[in-house]
């Protein structure tokens, strides 16, 4: 999607930013598409809502607004995407132009790091660990349902795969874990997942930013919901670039560790933890084997690794024996 220079210059006369020095798409950003915008005021990022618009949308993008100024006004440590208001009306932010929506904020300062090493790995769990104490009396104004594992989904997933008709190696071994896999969502299913609170839902190593070795900000707030900590913690463990060559178990117990520096995690959240990688895998086994072509050198490699895994934590669990 693009700008016209029209659209580009009513948008800053409209959020009041100056005169615009520069414009450049920014490669990031699966649902949305963002501009990298200079102007004589400085430095912002200009995001066009790429969903449509609905109720819901609207709904969803003003909560996400509210908190990050309350990490804001609460002083968070890191720079967030806060957004900028409309000249002519202080309490709304995005701007319809031409059948765009659009929103504006500050640039946030920062890079992303390539090759983490470990002080890097260890200033990005200090941030997702102070990320959820400063939110953690964030109000959502009202009751709220978006934690979900989708374990329908999941299970029409596993339906399908088990009416293939195998014609490779793989496809054996998958049949035979279906059932392993059944039992693993239907003890998810029972489970009691306790407290939840705001979570970013998306902690990987493209939405956190540095300067030099110190974290110093972070983005991409489209997808925060009501869940247990836990759930950031193993998403965490899975989407950061990690610079040891470790199972996951013994990377969740690091990352346990680490998180414990910066913010408390109960009994409760850290019993959750295998369930939840858990839970991953079984999401994680549908990609593989659904998502990946069957060229893909690594595809039959993960799949392996994924069920040894689960069945590892499935028999930890007690699910299996």
């Amino acid at each position: 999607m693009k700008l016209t220079p029209k659209e580009a210059e009513f948008i800053s006369k409209s959020y009041g930013i100056g005169n615009i020095l520069a414009i450049k798409p920014m490669s990031t950003g699966k649902v949305n598409n963002s501009f990298d915008f200079k102007t004589t005021k400085g430095d912002y990022i200009i995001q066009i809502i790429g969903d449509e618009y609905t109720a819901w949308r609207q709904k969803r993008m003003n909560l996400q607004f509210r908190l990050l100024n309350y990490l804001k006004n609460k002083n968070f440590p890191y720079g967030v995407p806060t957004p900028l208001s409309l000249i002519d009306s202080k309490d709304k932010c995005v701007l319809k132009i031409n059948k765009k929506y659009v929103r504006i904020n500050k640039k946030v300062e920062g890079k992303v790091i390539k090759k983490f090493k470990k002080k890097h790995f260890k200033e990005a769990v200090k941030g997702l660990a102070l990320f959820h104490k400063y939110s953690k009396n964030f109000d959502w104004g009202g009751k709220d349902d978006s934690f979900s594992l989708d374990f329908e989904v999941l299970s029409k997933e596993y339906e399908k795969i088990s009416e293939i008709k195998p014609r490779s190696e793989i496809d054996k071994l998958i049949l035979k874990n279906v059932p392993m896999f059944h039992e693993c969502l239907h003890q998810l299913k029972k489970m009691d997942f306790g407290k939840k609170q705001t979570i970013h839902t998306d902690p990987n190593d493209t939405n956190i930013l540095f300067k030099g070795d110190k974290l110093s900000g972070i983005i991409d707030f489209d997808s925060i919901e009501l869940s247990p900590i836990a759930k950031d913690i193993v998403l965490a463990s899975e989407r950061i670039k990690y610079p040891y060559k470790e199972n996951n178990l013994k990377k969740i117990k690091l990352y346990a560790h680490e998180y414990r520096k910066s913010n408390n995690l109960s009994k409760k959240e850290e019993s959750l933890m295998i369930p939840l990688l858990i839970w991953a895998n079984c999401g994680f086994l549908i990609h593989y084997y659904f998502g990946l072509e069957k060229t893909n050198k690594r595809r039959n490699e993960r799949i392996r690794h994924t069920i040894k895994e689960t069945k590892m934590f499935a028999k930890l669990m007690g699910w299996i024996k």
